[in-house]
């Protein structure tokens, strides 16, 4: 059998109040959760080594420690047989194997082991042939304390077993005791289906911005082993890490950055505002904008405009639409059943309105070949939206009226849409949307893809999504039996990865039920990437388990260190968690915490598959 000898602790940044009560104070070793989960990982290592001698009863291979070998491990014993070839191109598709047994490892060094040779089931063993461990996946059950836990703690770790590719992540499990008694670790195995149960114990530690964290690994056996840690400050549980250790990807989807907002954020841009270079986020709560830098470890306030109470922010863009080198930062603004959007730009001494008072709800769209351009309409006389749309254009200070944007006659709003060139020959000056792709978001959140003139190309079969940005009209303007409710969709947006390669990224909220659309409430909160083939989008990666409603979302240099990241703003969801767990990102720790004036800013590396 297997001999997992692990239990590792280790102390990780998460914010705590109180002195820990788990560890020792003179305790130095320093861990990350990135070294743990490598020596977790460890324990379950995928080797392959030949027989270099053999005998009735014992076998030596030509693989050892480095390997990840352990006396105790149980290889299988294979006999490579005949090449298989493909019957037309006769190309090596792979070879027959030959089960013969297993051995039992009974001494390893760091390149040669020796092990006894049990179930034998030819002859003899030879030199040449296979012994490799077991390359399923282990059934990992996690458990926590029902008093109380790390919630962020469990979700980054439980994260990088489950994509090491060595475990089947079995549902958390509560439990009553942090040192389960056997019979307990094996009844619980056996309810779960699961080989092996690491318990997670956290507490707070004395340095306030420190939690110690305790982890142990049982089998069938009972407890194998413990040791503790303590980790500095840096790259940590909200901090990002890239071991180099060889069995842990560095390239995971986990956020390295999270900032507690004191307000309900609605939505998000992010651009250069003040300077060429700089890189700010600016910030809406629905009435009033707060632009921000990321200083260091200090998320700092650059400036704030308190604003109308009697308005409401629809949507928020920025871009350099005026040519001036600074981004202008697009508001839709719904005012008294009209629209009065404006435009915020930085003059170089203070941030001033450049435009106000517009009657319209702007979009900045990228257009491929074109560039960023800012495509609005207005309110509808019997409709929400009047399903006309115009390009705005700055000229000598002000923003006029353009042409009308070719969009097919099914899109009636400039939301829930990105645009892709997929015919780079069809490309016309003329028509912005000659030789593209549109994908978009219907009213029911499906996800499309069309041509340039709205025939259906490709549709989901799942809901993305999930809006709830929301506004209500008079119900005399949309007339009997219609809705007087608008809908402003959320951001599609199109990337280039660093292959080259175009991938569309969207996200989705996941509601309780889709029977109700005024109020649905959510779960939960996803992140796609999809590729076009010309026939079907196909995933590319996702970002799942993000707790909470996802408001608003931004792809580029957010944090300001030059690098492309994923910025996301969450709101506190109806999914309640006990109040002496540390509350996990975005959800509510009680009915009343559902509804509290609070954000959370979160920026995530971008997954590299």
């Amino acid at each position: 059998m297997r001999i997992r000898n692990l239990i590792f602790t280790l102390v990780v940044l998460i914010s705590a109040s109180a002195p820990s009560a788990l560890f020792a104070d003179e305790i130095k070793s320093t861990q990350t959760v990135d070294e743990l989960a490598a020596r977790i990982i460890a324990e379950f290592p995928r080797a392959e080594g030949s027989v270099i001698a053999a005998d009735e009863n014992t076998v030596k291979f030509g693989i050892g420690s480095a390997a990840g070998l352990k006396p105790g491990m149980e290889l299988f014993l294979v006999r490579p047989g005949k090449p298989i070839r493909h019957p037309v191109t006769k190309v090596i598709l792979g070879t027959t194997e030959v089960e013969l047994g297993k051995a039992v490892l009974t001494a390893v060094s760091e390149n040669e082991s020796e092990g006894r040779i049990k179930d034998l089931k030819v002859t003899k063993v030879i030199p040449g042939d296979l012994g490799r461990l077991s390359t399923e996946r282990t059934g990992l059950l996690i458990g926590v304390p029902a008093a109380g836990y790390s919630e962020p703690v469990l979700q980054k770790l439980s994260g990088i077993l489950k994509d090491s590719g060595r475990f089947t992540m079995k549902e958390t499990a509560e439990l009553k005791d942090a040192a389960p008694a056997s019979e307990d670790i094996n009844a619980l195995l056996a309810k779960r289906g699961a080989a092996d149960l690491l318990v997670l114990s956290t507490a707070p530690a004395k340095n306030k911005d420190m939690t110690a964290v305790e982890i142990k690994l049982y089998s069938s056996a009972g407890l194998k082993a413990e040791s503790a840690g303590i980790v500095q400050v840096g790259g940590e549980v909200y901090g990002e890490t890239i071991m180099e250790h060889p069995i842990v990807r560095g390239e995971r989807r986990d956020f390295f950055r999270m900032d507690e907002l004191p307000y309900r954020a609605k939505h998000l841009a992010a651009g250069s505002f003040t300077g060429p270079g700089k890189s700010e986020m600016a910030f809406s709560d629905g009435k009033k904008i707060i632009i921000n830098r990321i200083d260091g470890s200090t998320l700092k306030e650059v400036w704030r405009e308190d604003g109308d109470p009697r308005s409401s922010h629809l949507d928020m863009d920025c871009a350099d639409l005026d040519g001036d080198g600074l981004d202008e930062i697009y508001v839709t603004n719904y005012t008294n059943d009209s629209m009065s959007s404006y435009v915020i730009k930085f003059d170089g001494v203070k941030f001033v309105r450049a435009a106000e008072n517009m009657p319209v709800f702007f979009r900045v769209l990228d257009v491929p070949g074109l560039g960023k351009k800012l495509i609005t309409t207005g309110l509808g006389a019997g409709s929400v939206y009047s399903g006309v749309i115009y390009e705005y254009k700055w000229k000598e200070g002000k923003l006029i009226k353009g042409g009308k944007f070719p969009l097919p006659s099914r899109i009636t709003d400039p939301y829930g849409f990105a645009l892709m060139r997929t015919d780079a020959a069809a490309a016309d000056a003329k028509n912005p949307l000659a030789g593209c792709t549109i994908f978009w978001i219907d009213d029911s959140d499906y996800l499309y893809a069309l041509d340039s003139d709205g025939k259906k190309l490709w549709k989901s079969d799942d809901h993305y999504g999930g809006y709830d940005n929301f506004f209500e009209t008079e119900k005399e303007r949309s007339g009997e039996n219609v809705d007087s409710r608008g809908k402003v969709k959320g951001k599609l947006v199109l990337r280039t990865t660093a292959e080259g390669a175009k991938e569309l990224v969207l996200t989705k909220n996941i509601p309780m039920t889709y029977v109700t659309k005024r109020f649905r409430g959510y779960s939960g909160a996803e992140i796609y990437s999809f590729t076009w083939d010309g026939k079907e989008l196909s995933q590319r990666w996702s970002m799942k388990n993000i707790d909470g409603f996802l408001a608003g979302f931004f792809i580029g240099d957010a944090a300001g260190d030059g690098r492309e990241s994923i910025a996301i703003i969450t709101q506190p969801t109806l999914k309640f968690e006990k109040a002496n767990k540390v509350s996990p990102l975005g959800s509510a720790k009680d009915f009343s915490d559902a509804f509290a004036d609070k954000s959370r800013l979160l920026i995530y590396k971008i997954p590299q598959r």
